[in-house]
């Protein structure tokens, strides 16, 4: 299949992570947000990892996402380059 690649499934688990972490998904930040506004968050890798929910995620918790997430964007510049 063209345009995919193992870094999609990596991708996928790092939302998953998030979503289960903190209880919503990375990029869609309200009910009313259009498909737009959250496909350029992605494109853009628009997210936060503080406050709101993340307040009650355990430093184990803060510490893998961080890594996790640091792997995803070293893929991405690695993908692109």
């Amino acid at each position: 299949m063209q345009g995919y690649a193992a870094a999609c499934d990596i991708w996928s688990l790092g939302v998953l992570l998030y979503t289960m972490l903190v209880g919503r998904t990375p990029f869609a930040q309200n009910n009313t947000d259009s498909p737009n506004t959250i496909l350029r968050r992605i494109e853009g890798g628009e997210f936060s990892m503080t406050g709101g929910n993340w307040d009650a995620v355990s430093p184990a918790g803060k510490v893998i996402s961080f890594h996790y997430f640091l792997k995803i964007i070293l893929l991405k510049i690695l993908l692109l380059s």
